[in-house]
C-alpha cells in the first residue's frame, strides 16, 4: 500500500519536511518456519519506522 505524497519524512525532527516524490518502492520480506508444530515468523522491512496501525 503506497502512502500518499506529502507524508512527513523520518529523521527530520527539527525541520518539517514532507515527501514530494517517490525515490524507490519499499518492501517487506517474510519467512515462516515450522518446527515441532510451532510457527516462527521473521520479517525484514525496508523502513526506519512502523506506526501503531501496522
Amino acid at each position: 500500500m503506497r502512502q500518499p505524497l506529502g507524508v512527513g519524512l523520518a529523521c527530520y525532527v527539527s525541520v518539517e519536511r514532507k515527501a514530494d516524490s517517490i525515490h524507490e518502492d519499499l518492501f517487506t520480506r517474510v519467512i515462516v518456519l515450522e518446527y515441532n508444530n510451532e510457527d516462527f515468523i521473521f520479517a525484514q522491512n525496508d523502513l526506519t519506522d512502523i506506526d501503531y496501525r501496522f
